[in-house]
């Protein structure tokens, strides 16, 4: 290890102290080597090293933490051969033994089962088997659903009709399932879907949603592609004049994109829907001693301009105001009953 040659940036990474330290670096970029290097000389530091018991390094996977930990015992082993006397070295590579150095999920296993009583655990709790989950999980979807189909609550049966499939109610357990799991992967995932719930509440427009936001950037990003594309064909036209019939079809798509860019940016909504409801496309004439090959390369760009006009005519802005607020309003009690069954499941499975 002595024998590496460390880049600049290698270099502050190991020998950096007095403070936190972020690292961004590619694969394949001696990560490894780095963040071994650093940890054996904050053990060898002289007078400011570290028991190396004191050492939390968190890895991705069981493999990569075996192999950090056999460089560091490899390391230590190799300053013992070069210092056999020095006891602080032998005392290390005994302390290290007991270093925490494995996944996320060991570390959190870890600090459950030492902190089991504060959290009222059972100090016999261990994690359980794959299938175990699985079934659990299946048993808890099933007594939420059972109970919800009890209650004959007009929302849920409503639910239900919105994914029903030929196999019954499963794709709606199955969303349950994914909700459920993307939920708690946020840090109060209680609050999380209470936050997203109210994001139905009073949209007077959608300007005042969330989601606006999002697709009008979407929106702008289609709009620009389609005005890159109607400039390129126009610059390919202008400069051979056997393709100049083509010229008029181009530049009137990209004027009415270019009113189409100026209502996205000024967020209006209505004015987006009725002008696309309005877009249309004026024909190719035809060009007769145009080569083959550049008139398929400009047909193909101009199918290009439509599929992007007619992405945003039917996902995006298929809906004016009026008609969003209608769709919001009957999606609310449907987004409370599902975030009101993966509670329940979440409660039983905590209950278990």
């Amino acid at each position: 290890m002595s024998d590496i040659k460390w880049t600049n940036e290698q270099r502050a990474a190991i020998e950096s102290r007095g403070g936190a330290l972020l690292v961004s670096a590619a694969a394949g970029s001696g990560k490894t080597a780095v963040l071994t290097a650093r940890a054996v000389g904050r053990m060898i530091d002289g007078n400011n090293s570290i028991d190396a018991d004191r050492l939390l390094v968190v890895t991705f996977t069981r493999a990569a933490a075996r192999e950090m930990k056999e460089r560091l015992t490899v390391r230590l082993g190799e300053a013992l051969q070069n210092d056999p006397g020095n006891a602080a070295l032998r005392r290390q590579r005994t302390l290290l033994d007991s270093a925490c150095i494995g996944t996320i999920h060991a570390l959190c296993f870890n600090l459950l089962r030492q902190n089991f009583q504060r959290l009222n655990l059972p100090a016999t709790f261990r994690i359980g088997q794959e299938q175990e989950i699985v079934l659990m999980h299946d048993e808890a979807v099933d007594a939420a659903l059972e109970a919800a189909y009890g209650t004959g609550d007009t929302a849920f049966l409503s639910l239900v009709g919105l994914f029903a499939q030929k196999r019954g109610d499963a794709s709606l357990a199955g969303a349950l399932l994914r909700l459920l799991e993307f939920a708690r992967s946020h840090p109060f995932y209680l609050d999380w879907m209470d936050e997203r719930l109210r994001l139905y509440d009073d949209v007077q427009c959608p300007a005042d949603s969330l989601w606006s936001g999002i697709i009008l950037c979407h929106a702008m990003r289609l709009v620009s592609s389609a005005r890159d594309i109607c400039r390129r064909a126009l610059l390919h036209i202008g400069a051979d004049e056997t393709l100049s019939a083509y010229a008029s079809a181009f530049a009137g798509d990209l004027s009415l994109l270019e009113k189409l860019s100026d209502l996205i940016e000024q967020g209006d909504w209505d004015g987006i829907c009725e002008r696309l409801a309005t877009f249309s496309h004026t024909r190719l004439s035809p060009v007769k001693h145009a080569r083959e090959e550049d008139r398929e390369a400009l047909k193909s760009q101009r199918d290009m301009v439509k599929n992007l006009v007619e992405q945003l005519r039917q996902k995006l802005f298929s809906a004016n105001a009026a008609e969003m607020r209608e769709d919001v309003a009957t999606l609310r009690p449907l987004v409370g009953c599902l975030f009101g069954l993966v509670r329940e499941i979440d409660a039983l499975l905590l209950a278990r």
